[in-house]
C-alpha cells in the first residue's frame, strides 16, 4: 500500500509506502505514471520507513 502527497507549486510527488510491498504496488505506480505521460515533469521521492519492522512488540 502507498500514499501520494503532490505538490503542484513545487513540482513534487511524495509516494510513503506502508506495509509489506508487493507486486501490484508497483504495477499500480506503473499505471500513475503512464496516465500523466507526456506532462512536466515532477520530481519524486519514496518515503520507506521500516521502524516497525526493528522495534520489539
Amino acid at each position: 500500500m502507498f500514499d501520494i502527497d503532490i505538490s503542484e507549486p513545487r513540482r513534487i510527488v511524495l509516494v510513503r509506502f506502508r506495509g509489506q510491498l508487493t507486486e501490484a504496488d508497483f504495477a499500480e505506480l506503473d499505471k500513475l505514471a503512464a496516465a500523466r505521460r507526456g506532462e512536466r515533469a515532477f520530481d519524486c521521492i519514496y518515503g520507506m520507513r521500516l521502524t516497525s519492522l526493528f522495534l520489539p512488540e
